[in-house]
């Protein structure tokens, strides 16, 4: 459930602080370098407005973009182009004093990240390691040049254990265009990753056993083909209707894109509410929200929409072509109680939802007055909704037991049947 969630500050054993209490850093060059191959950066789209969101910069959104398909057979599958590692983390054969080499790589990752990074830099991890670490990426790439940290090698993804600390993040990028990509981060009593800088995301990773998944803080960022699961809840007391936690995505800034990604047991029980979590929670800011070709599996609901800000905004965000099974819900909009957000428009539209149990919420819950519900399938054992969409069409409605669709349907919409438009 949203919250007015407490801000600690960030505690990083790599972080050197000045007495003024910012982080000292130093530029970083790379001495030597080696090749290994990755994938390239991810592209990105036109200016967008600024976030009304602390510490972010007005950027571009990258767009992931569906895959093309054609009539003719695919063609053959390219290698991607090979790119270079400028920083190897090896935790069983490096060494502090070493150069970062593949030959000679760093033992620990703080020593390659607790200085400045170049654009273009890249850290790599070797695949098959553990560390229990928090890890901060300092330093602004570019859009031709992202700051990246990625894994290298062969064998299971490298894994970055934050061993429970009481840190807003395991991982924090803090620039802007940075990329985390083929990481698995897990035992975050708070947050896994945190993206506080414009421009940058996460890509195929895995975060589980975190109170939330992935929290995006800066507008024109983006996750792709990230994995979330097993989460928990960040806060669980008696009363105060102040619990949080188990969500997959938090979004906190415009122009967030989420594609391609899966949440897998984004529910946990709840004090206050007797479970809490979701797939997609918002707070405050969600501007042109994208989330699309993405899978749940046991969530508490799949977008929860909330705010104390009076300028709070949730306009134009879209949800196509998702599937969501033992949802326990899908919407819950806030309009007119504690956390009610200014001005929300959501559309959803090509999406299947299956939410079967007898006193599971209904799929769309709150004030439906700007929301379209055009081309769905669902599956209830409780409402399609309470109040009438504005609009409705072309949906397929399978009801279980006693349930209800709760509106008048439309002449396009069919009952336990799929519609034909």
């Amino acid at each position: 459930m949203l919250s007015r969630r407490l801000r600690l500050p960030l505690v990083f054993a790599a972080a050197a602080v000045t007495a003024s209490g910012a982080f000292a850093v130093s530029r970083y060059s790379p001495a030597e370098t080696e090749p290994v191959s990755s994938t390239a950066a991810p592209t990105t789209s036109s200016a967008a407005p600024t976030s009304p969101s602390p510490q972010v910069t007005v950027s571009v959104a990258p767009s992931l973009g569906p895959a093309v398909y054609v009539t003719s057979p695919p063609p053959k599958k390219t290698a991607a182009a090979p790119v270079k590692v400028d920083i190897h983390v090896d935790c069983r054969k490096g060494d502090d004093g070493n150069k970062g080499t593949l030959a000679s790589p760093l033992r620990t990752i703080d020593a390659a990240t607790s200085r400045s990074l170049d654009a273009g830099t890249v850290v790599g991890l070797a695949r098959g390691c553990r560390w229990q670490t928090l890890v901060q990426l300092r330093g602004d790439g570019t859009k031709s040049k992202p700051v990246r940290l990625t894994a290298y090698g062969s064998g299971a993804l490298p894994v970055i254990d934050g061993g429970s600390a009481d840190v807003e993040a395991v991982v924090l990028l803090s620039g802007s265009h940075q990329v985390v990509e083929n990481i698995r981060v897990t035992n975050a009593k708070r947050n896994g990753i945190v993206v506080h800088g414009s421009n940058s995301g996460v890509r195929s990773s895995q975060v589980d056993d975190a109170g939330v998944g992935v929290q995006f803080r800066a507008p024109d960022t983006w996750a792709d083909k990230v994995t979330v699961r097993d989460l928990h809840m960040v806060r669980d007391t008696p009363g105060g209707d102040d619990d949080y936690g188990a969500v997959g995505f938090l979004v906190e800034a415009h122009n967030v894109e989420i594609g391609y990604s899966n949440c897998t047991n984004c529910r946990a029980p709840s004090n206050d509410y007797g479970h809490d979590g979701g797939f997609v929670e918002v707070w405050n800011y969600a501007d042109n929200l994208h989330v699309h070709n993405s899978t749940g599996s046991n969530t508490q609901g799949v977008l929860e929409i909330g705010a104390d800000q009076a300028d709070s905004s949730a306009d134009n965000i879209r949800l196509r072509n998702n599937k969501f099974r033992n949802s326990h819900g899908g919407l819950v909009l806030h309009t007119d109680n504690n956390f009610a957000i200014a001005s929300a428009k959501i559309s959803f539209t090509g999406n299947t939802f299956v939410s079967t149990g007898s006193q599971d919420p209904p799929i769309l819950d709150g004030d439906l007055s700007h929301v379209t519900f055009d081309g769905n399938t669902v599956t209830t054992s409780s409402f399609v909704a309470h109040r009438t969409p504005a609009s409705h069409r072309c949906n397929s409605l399978y009801l279980r037991g006693g349930a209800e669709v709760g509106y008048q349907r439309h002449s396009t919409e069919r009952l336990n049947g799929k519609a034909s438009c």
